[in-house]
């Protein structure tokens, strides 16, 4: 094989474009850091032959949460929202800077061994910048903002800004920044947010909890924001209507969940929707279709180890196959290649096989007990990633 940085052609059984049909034989071509063009088998000699396997663009985690890599899976019980929460926070006073950042690099490793190559990080402080700039992952990191009380939301203004002037945009990473959800972010804090015309998350009607709240200002989750002394029923948004209006402002923004919304008709909307942690959380079943036959960009998370197992975003895929058979295995292999790179605001350069893009890649062995058809192959099999290329270069 020619050394990286070269051009080099590739072949493999299977090559799964996204953009177009899948390729029995296929042929990536690479130049550098980019894809050359795709082609069928035979038109050009091939530096390495990866056999029977399924070749496709890397993989794209739209949502998780590097920082909580390291949660406890013994205190994860999703029975109780706010008893979750409570752990949630107990868990990161309990960390020391250094263990959060060996927990982000279990994050980064763990997403680089599932295939992929472009992840959207919520970040608490910004702290993973650093060793996601380092490391080959691509994507945004969210900065993640918390306040309800003017001073507290002055104080999360104060830290992005001192982020947002610290660290340098590349051309793989970009800053974004998550107003977290209606009952932890000030409207003050969202407006600024929205504002700043960068990548935007925002968790949004996960629970029936967070409904009450934003309906009638009480119930257990108005209790349980009282008793953290951190309620301010003056700077909560006045709706989820309002929120979604208010995030039309920003054309960049992405709802996170979406569990609880019923209203699907306003303007297209995108969405990260987290499958086995809305599962962790819920019996009913989410409303991911009635959103997708209502024109909804969606795109496929792993949320953080605080309420799912793995960063194996390919195992959300899965799960939705499972859980949703309506759907087709393209539709849902599009939620994890090219709708998270554009949610992610990077589908110029990722999440397909075609010419000018990064050289980014995985491929996963043909799993004999699953049909033959490749995408159909790859969701209703039970193959792990082989190997990962990133801009050129084999992981």
């Amino acid at each position: 094989m020619k050394e990286s940085g070269e051009q080099k052609t590739l072949s493999a059984r299977w090559v799964v474009p996204i953009d177009g049909p899948p390729l029995e034989w296929g042929q990536v071509h690479i130049e550098g850091e980019k894809i050359a063009g795709v082609s069928k088998a035979g038109t050009i000699e091939v530096d390495e032959n990866l056999g029977e396997v399924i070749l496709l663009p890397g993989l794209v985690n739209a949502h998780t949460h590097l920082d909580l890599t390291g949660f406890p899976q013994e205190r994860k019980n999703g029975s109780n929202f706010l008893e979750w929460i409570d752990s949630v926070i107990a868990h990161r006073m309990s960390t020391t800077p250094s263990q959060m950042q060996e927990h982000i690099q279990k994050g980064i490793d763990q997403s680089l061994k599932a295939g992929v190559c472009l992840i959207g990080d919520i970040s608490a402080g910004g702290h993973s910048w650093d060793l996601l700039s380092q490391s080959k992952l691509g994507g945004v990191v969210y900065f993640e903002l918390l306040g309800l009380k003017r001073d507290r939301a002055q104080m999360a203004l104060e830290a992005f800004l001192s982020w947002i002037e610290r660290i340098k945009p590349q051309d793989c990473l970009s800053p974004g920044v998550s107003p977290h959800a209606p009952y932890s972010v000030r409207i003050e804090l969202l407006n600024f947010a929205i504002e700043q015309e960068l990548p935007l998350q925002m968790h949004l009607a996960e629970t029936l909890l967070e409904i009450e709240l934003l309906q009638t200002r009480k119930g257990p989750f108005a209790d349980w924001l009282i008793a953290k002394n951190v309620y301010d029923e003056s700077g909560m948004v006045p709706s989820v209507r309002n929120v979604l209006q208010l995030l039309d402002r920003n054309s960049q923004s992405v709802l996170v969940h979406g569990t609880c919304l019923t209203d699907f008709s306003e303007k297209k909307k995108k969405l990260v929707y987290c499958p086995r942690t809305h599962d962790f959380f819920n019996s009913s079943p989410h409303p991911m279709p009635q959103m997708l036959s209502a024109g909804w960009e969606i795109a496929l998370g792993t949320d953080g180890l605080s309420s799912n197992p793995d960063l194996n975003v390919l195992s959300e895929a899965r799960f939705v196959r499972a859980k949703f058979p309506q759907l087709s295995s393209d539709q849902i292999l599009r939620m994890i290649t090219i709708n998270g790179a554009a949610l992610l605001c990077a589908d110029r350069k990722n999440g397909s096989l075609m010419r000018g893009k990064y050289a980014n890649l995985c491929y996963f062995p043909i799993d004999l007990n699953a049909p033959v058809e490749p995408v159909e192959n790859l969701l209703l099999g039970n193959q792990s990633c082989s190997r990962v290329m990133i801009h050129g270069k084999w992981m």
